[in-house]
């Protein structure tokens, strides 16, 4: 049987046996019929391939918290003086984790949802930093990599690595 099919039934029995339902299932365990019938009562439910990783910390953010923030850092850059300053001196940065090995796993969503998250730990995988920095004139910055290295990147990783990019270390990437 599909393990997808397989795992939606076992989280119907999870489920089923949490609420202490009664139901005309074998175990609390609905079979194959069965999911094919809810995959035709929810037609807005499709299923996807790999849930987005998103830590406790970040989706505990609240919208209050944003707003405080942006309103420390606006009191911060008037104290200091800083409001006005050349575009060109203006860098944003983002960063994006890398997974080296990730595990794709098969989820229910509701069609068109472009976004789904599964909670996990931030230490799960071994992975890389990439950072790339524009400033507000659109002028690119030198991307950079970090690497999970205590001390120093191996001889292989710099020989191979693109010519104007930055590299640096970390012990978790």
């Amino acid at each position: 049987m599909h393990s997808t099919v397989l795992c939606r039934q076992q989280c119907a029995n999870i489920y089923i046996t949490c609420l202490k339902k009664n139901t005309p299932f074998i175990d609390n365990k609905p079979g194959r019929h069965w999911y094919e019938g809810f995959q035709k009562r929810h037609p807005d439910f499709s299923t996807r391939t790999v849930a987005q990783h998103l830590t406790l910390v970040r989706a505990s953010v609240t919208e209050e918290d944003l707003r405080g923030w942006f309103q420390e850092i606006g009191t911060y850059l008037t104290s200091k003086d800083l409001l006005n300053i050349h575009p060109s001196r203006v860098f944003n940065w983002d960063e994006t984790n890398i997974q080296l090995c990730p595990k794709p796993e098969k989820i229910l969503a509701k069609k068109g949802a472009r976004s789904v998250y599964k909670v996990v730990d931030a230490n799960e995988k071994e992975s890389v930093t990439s950072l790339f920095m524009y400033n507000a004139e659109g002028t690119k910055a030198s991307p950079l990599i970090i690497y999970p290295y205590k001390e120093s990147v191996p001889k292989k990783v710099l020989e191979n690595f693109p010519s104007g990019w930055g590299i640096g270390i970390s012990e978790s990437g």
